[in-house]
């Protein structure tokens, strides 16, 4: 039993949840020239949520006034909107007083497709040079419970509304989708730690199935099992499940208990597209199709999006009802239960994981062997003040599993697979 958390995709680059807002502010690796007529590759979708983010940061975390910036996109917006009306076949449809309106608001301003996007992407990059000059660095925990709050309320927060902070909290798992799946797409599938892992993955497979508890998002593990000719599968149908026997082929049980990146919910009949790994940012940000699900063919333009990100966001208002992750929770308590053997990699025991805790506490046999593996910066020995001491993941552990054998091992897991 092996059970992952955000430090096992930190060798491979892959952005962690608490910074994504780093992310943002990264130099673009291109510098565009605009007047050669040389654009950027971002879509239009990408850099819409892209600014509706950067904006709630500066409104609410920047020193600064940036009321200019919002109203330069709601200007540009609605001026997008109005020609884009003007242009549509059903705009002579509409009374007279309103096509001079929709008129008046479009006339003289020549926002084709190519100005458009120089004008969006130009207020894209304000907003970002503009929040790595603020320096902002805000826990997204403290931000998705407060929309999540917002949301099951239905009250408003300062000045947005409770659908305002709904379409909000969308762009951002959005932006997470899209700069987790970038990341893994650019990784080199060649890094020691994870081929030391993965061999040691596929000759335990080889003698029984192997079971991954990860809270992770990323795809990093199917892509490396694909590479490794390991076969896996996500166990969404069964709440529980037996072990094959030993005369079939052992395979990989792969529970992503917060979701996945290339998983996508449909709003109008709730079944998830799984989509290949390196599709999955592609499927949110494609400008010339819209949304459709794969299983009721429902679908809507961006600004009204029929598919959602399948993932659990960070935050303390956590729920886990769905039945698909019923289905999921159930079979990693199952696969606990059996557990005589567990490693720990590169998760940190966090307080706002109660529920995933709980989970653990109450399935790991006490004669189980525990491994926890971390990096250096979590070795107690390293700080001399008890009080410090006790703040670290270790002291978490011990409180937890107060009658398992539990071993620490604090150089990465690229030595431990050795």
């Amino acid at each position: 039993m092996i059970v992952t958390g955000a430090g096992f995709s930190v060798p491979a680059n892959l952005p962690m949840q608490s910074k994504i807002i780093e992310k943002m502010t990264e130099e673009p690796k291109q510098q565009y020239d605009f007047l050669s007529g040389v654009l950027p590759q971002e879509s239009k979708k990408f850099l819409n949520a892209y600014i509706t983010v950067g904006l709630f940061l500066l409104d609410n975390y920047g020193r600064g006034n940036y009321g200019d910036l919002s109203s330069a996109y709601t200007l540009l917006k609605h001026r997008k909107q109005a020609i884009d009306t003007v242009l549509d076949p059903k705009y002579f449809s509409l009374d007279k007083s309103a096509r001079n309106g929709l008129l008046e608001i479009s006339r003289g301003y020549n926002l084709d497709s190519e100005s458009y996007y120089v004008t969006l992407y130009k207020l894209k990059e304000h907003i970002r040079q503009s929040i790595k000059n603020e320096s902002i660095n805000i826990n997204l925990e403290d931000i998705f419970t407060s929309f999540d709050k917002s949301v099951k309320s239905s009250e408003h927060v300062h000045k947005y509304t409770y659908t305002q902070m709904d379409e909000i909290r969308y762009s951002i798992m959005r932006l997470f989708i899209y700069y987790f799946s970038k990341s893994v797409k650019d990784h080199s599938f060649k890094q020691e730690e994870y081929v030391r892992f993965f061999r040691y993955v596929k000759t335990r497979k080889a003698k029984s199935p192997v079971t991954i508890i990860t809270t992770n998002w990323d795809t990093l593990t199917e892509e490396y099992c694909t590479r490794n000719g390991i076969d896996y599968q996500y166990c969404f149908h069964t709440p529980y499940y037996e072990s094959p026997t030993r005369d079939s082929k052992p395979g990989i049980f792969l529970l992503k208990i917060h979701g996945s990146a290339n998983w996508l919910k449909c709003l109008n009949c709730g079944e998830i597209t799984v989509l290949d790994t390196s599709k999955a940012a592609e499927s949110l940000f494609e400008d010339d199709k819209q949304e459709y699900c794969a299983y009721c063919g429902q679908g809507k333009p961006y600004s009204s999006p029929s598919l959602q990100p399948e993932i659990i966001t960070p935050t303390m208002i956590k729920t886990f009802s769905s039945r698909v992750y019923s289905n999921i929770w159930g079979a990693a308590s199952a696969a606990l239960r059996k557990a005589t053997h567990v490693i720990f990699i590169g998760y940190s025991f966090p307080l706002a994981d109660f529920d995933f805790r709980y989970i653990l506490q109450k399935n790991i046999p006490a004669n189980a062997q525990i491994d926890v593996i971390l990096s250096n910066d979590d070795d107690p020995t390293q700080i001399n003040n008890a009080n410090l001491q006790r703040l670290l993941p270790e002291k978490r552990y011990r409180d937890a599993f107060p009658k398992n054998n539990l071993r620490f091992f604090y150089n990465g897991f690229s030595e431990y697979f050795r």
